[in-house]
């Protein structure tokens, strides 16, 4: 329709409606206005490494995905270790899984960790470590399985963050803490240059999209909504380029570079930086994936956006999904058992002009109708952002009046008209549609239950920083049903469970082994025990077997749980060894230490201690016949010292710093005169402790080391590996030495396991586990963040041809800041000095055309404290 002010007055009513409507709309695509904001990012010491937060997505019930990005603040290397756990209580006292991984620069440092063996509809709390310090605790929530009574889902799209403060991410996670998940509808970022943006041009390479989604996660209100709940996300146009599709883009040209790889860099840094499951990992490109809530709700995730679009405006009749993607949708809404099917995608679905929504693809959207109707597919939800608009809308059908609902989100912050349309005007020509509200910014929550699909629409101011939302307006559907029914009041939150600190706390332990475990049991009867403390099982499971078989009984190993089952009438004390292994970790040795106790009375009692520590065991001394007249230590044998406590009882010390095997013989004595004899058996063990060596090698230089086993009690025996090197060689000589030679195709880590034992009688055995790293000889060290006024939150891109970027948060105490450049010889080949920073995040370039190829050094100086970083120009 041709809306030209000069013919508008000749128009039909109807016309002119429309033309208003398309001309609202062409203010809204125009993005007339942006509101300029203040950092929100707020960098401090006490979030090292973890300055961008944590996250958790896409949900399944028994798997979710952990997500966070690891900032060193000792300097850029190639691998940063990082350990992670998940319990079901937040003092982390049971433990459901943990595992170690490694944050690496081809991933940007970032860390996605898909933690399995956990059960359904449960909420969890979960953990990373890293550089010696805890992150933040999340909350996630484990999708249900089987019969379901209720869900409850975030809705938003569009939050541009130059635009306004994320006070719809805000209300959202302060308003409803009984949220399932959250779902983001696109444009979780925007690829603009303008406002705030960090980097502050339009983005189109790798490092760009990096950097840009950073500046989005350092959000404090982003960084809180994630921290609590899992969030289910598919990307808009935005996330790469405005009106995109598969071929191009409307804001992308020639002078930008090749689409594919634009696009290609946009996809890798979107899956690097959110917490979403890869549906297939040979292709980035690929995100359409369903999500299952038991037999309430089937979220089918979609893409309207990119994978099967082509070009808008372009002749019908043309795609929209893609014929995989579009056989993909069909088959899940025919074979899906869940009352809800919500198809969670992009763009407007309702008729409306507007060619970039199914509107510009009728005929296949008059497709998905004609299926939806043919097969009496009830309880079709349409969700969908973009169009920074609230809508509430019955999609006509061909067959039917309504063949399914839209509820429509507006933008988190993104333009909105600044005026409202009556809802009387739109429907004179547009029926269907049932509510519209165009200056609002905020949410959707969308409640689910056997009978209703509710949306409760909250709106959020975008100009005070956390300013509370309001309720909107509110609309259902109902089972069965194809049309809506306005609500007056939105659906009541419930408590929902406990809400985790914003701040670290540095007290919570990581899981660790331990070299001994002690079991107490009586005679005749099995005792079990767990090898890892607080934990009761792990996904990968852990594999043990029996290295050292017990004299006096049979033991078991299941996962983490060990089981030792004594010979008949046997009482005493009897030991093991086990050796665990898991996948991607290594193998450890632990000693197993058992004490039976008789079922009936006796004279002797067996104790187990570790070195260092008392105890005062009281005997039994059944054949006295009257009151105690004297009680002495009649013999003694071992390491320990010991005195008389009481008529029954010891005082026994252990030896401080070696193990020990004492025998105490008490004769108490009462006045007819008859005396009776106790035997105290103590165990003296050597404290336990496990060693983990983390060393590195690099290139092809042979590596060395010589290894003590601190926990032997005799003389070293036996000395031999677990398994074999996976990417290199290796060498024994002398007793317990060993030399490594890399492959020349070694990546990353290698891990060893060394099982030393003495010649004792079972025979001890200590384990030591060797993890090599592989790294650049040129790395160096920058200094702790806590006390460095500027913390580097990267130098990209590394090589680099004409110029790089230094991000930087400055701290209070940061003034000025120098930046060098160095040859390899140490000659200054250029140098900045910039002052008078503030506290806040920068972005600075540095443009080097002429500079010649090579490797050169990169040192950024402020406050005594230094920076440097290895780089080359191709």
């Amino acid at each position: 329709m041709l809306c030209n002010p000069l013919i508008f007055r000749i128009m039909s009513y109807k016309q002119n409606v429309a033309c208003l409507l398309v001309f609202v709309f062409s203010l809204f695509y125009g993005e007339l206005w942006a509101q300029e904001m203040a950092d929100r990012a707020v960098v401090k010491s006490g979030q090292a490494p973890f300055f961008h937060g944590i996250a958790s997505g896409d949900p399944l019930p028994d798997a979710v995905i952990l997500w966070t990005r690891v900032t060193p603040d000792q300097g850029i290397s190639d691998s940063i270790p990082v350990q992670w756990m998940v319990s079901t209580d937040p003092q982390f006292s049971q433990i459901a899984n943990f595992g170690s991984t490694f944050a690496i620069a081809e991933d940007d440092f970032t860390v996605k960790v898909d933690v399995c063996g956990l059960q359904p509809a449960t909420y969890y709390y979960y953990l990373f470590h890293a550089e010696g310090k805890n992150s933040v605790t999340g909350r996630t929530k484990t999708a249900p399985l089987g019969s379901v009574s209720n869900l409850k889902f975030g809705v938003a799209s569009c939050s541009n963050l130059p635009n306004g403060y994320f006070n719809a991410y805000a209300d959202m996670a302060d308003r409803h803490n009984d949220m399932d998940a959250w779902l983001h509808l696109g444009d979780y970022i925007y690829e603009y240059g303008s406002g705030n943006s960090e980097p502050s041009y339009e983005i189109t390479q790798l490092p760009d999209y990096r950097l840009r989604h950073s500046q989005y996660k350092m959000d404090v209100q982003s960084q809180r909504l994630h921290q609590l709940f899992p969030l289910i996300a598919t990307w808009d146009d935005h996330e790469s380029a405005n009106d995109s599709y598969m071929d191009g883009a409307q804001n992308h040209d020639a002078s930008e570079g090749i689409w594919s790889d634009r696009l290609s860099y946009s996809a890798e840094a979107y899956k690097e930086w959110m917490p979403i499951r890869s549906p297939d990992s040979n292709n980035p490109i690929k995100i359409w994936r369903t999500l299952q809530y038991g037999d309430l709700a089937e979220l089918m995730v979609m893409d309207t956006r990119i994978w099967g679009r082509e070009e808008q405006g372009s002749p019908e009749p043309k795609d929209l999904l893609g014929s995989d993607q579009f056989d993909w949708l069909e088959g899940r809404l025919d074979s899906t058992d869940a009352l809800w099917k919500l198809l969670c995608q992009q763009v407007m679905f309702a008729p409306l002009p507007n060619n970039d929504a199914w509107e510009g693809y009728e005929s296949e959207r008059n497709r998905l109708i004609n299926f939806v109707e043919d097969n009496q597919i009830d309880n079709s939800v349409v969700l969908t952002g973009d169009i920074h608009t609230f809508f509430a809308n019955e999609v006509p059908g061909n067959s039917t009046a309504s063949a399914m609902v839209e509820f429509i989100v507006g933008s988190v912050t993104s333009t909105s008209v600044p005026i409202n349309i009556p809802i009387g005007l739109i429907q004179l020509l547009f029926p269907h549609i049932k509510y519209a509200q165009f200056a609002d910014r905020g949410y959707v929550a969308l409640s689910l239950d056997q009978n209703r699909a509710q949306a409760d629409y909250f709106a959020t101011p975008i100009d005070v920083f956390n300013a509370a939302g309001s309720h909107l307006t509110s609309w259902k559907v109902d089972e069965g049903a194809t049309s809506l029914v306005n609500v007056p009041n939105p659906l009541p939150s419930q408590a929902g469970p406990f809400r985790p600190d914003t701040a670290a706390d540095q007290t919570i332990s990581m899981v660790q082994l331990t070299d001994t475990i002690v079991l107490g049991g009586t005679e005749n009867n099995s005792v079990d025990g767990n090898l890892i403390p607080n934990v009761t099982a792990v996904c990968p499971s852990i594999t043990g077997s029996v290295s050292t078989l017990p004299i006096n009984g049979a033991l078991t190993v299941d996962n983490v749980t060990v089981m030792y089952t004594p010979n008949p009438n046997f009482f005493g004390n009897d030991t093991a060894s086990v050796v665990l292994c898991r996948q991607g970790i290594g193998c450890d040795t632990i000693t197993i230490v058992i004490t039976i106790v008789g079922s009936t009375s006796t004279d002797t009692t067996y104790h187990t201690i570790y070195a260092g520590q008392s105890i005062q065991p009281c005997g039994t001394f059944s054949d006295l016949s009257s009151s105690v007249t004297s009680s002495a230590i009649s013999s003694f044998t071992g390491l320990g010292s010991v005195a008389v406590l009481d008529s029954f009882c010891i005082d026994y010390n252990a030896p401080s710093n070696q193990p020990s095997l004492d025998t105490i013989t008490m004769v108490v004595c009462d006045t007819n005169g008859i005396c009776d004899l106790h035997v105290y058996i103590i165990k003296v063990l050597p404290l336990p402790t496990t060693e983990i060596i983390l060393d590195t090698v690099s290139g092809a230089n042979l590596y060395s080391r010589c290894f003590e086993f601190d926990d032997l009690m005799g003389s070293l025996t036996t000395f031999s590996l677990e398994g074999s090197p996976s990417q290199g060689q290796i060498a024994f000589y002398n007793d317990s030495c060993i030399t490594y030679l890399p492959d020349s195709a070694m990546d990353a880590t290698e891990t060893l396991v060394f099982v030393g034992c003495d010649n004792g009688v079972p025979p001890n055995c200590d384990t030591v586990v060797l993890q090599l790293v592989l790294v650049d000889e040129s790395t160096v060290a920058i200094q702790d963040a806590s006390s460095n006024p500027l913390v580097i939150m990267g130098i990209q891109p590394n090589p680099f041809r004409e110029y790089f970027y230094i991000q930087f948060y400055a701290l209070p105490t940061a003034n000025d800041a120098e930046i060098s450049v160095y040859s390899l010889d140490g000659k200054i080949v250029y140098q900045e000095f910039k002052t008078g920073l503030s506290e806040g995040l920068y972005h600075l370039p540095v443009n080097l055309p002429s500079l010649s190829r090579g490797e050169y050094i990169i040192e950024v100086q402020s406050g005594g404290h230094r920076y440097t970083q290895p780089m080359i120009k191709e």
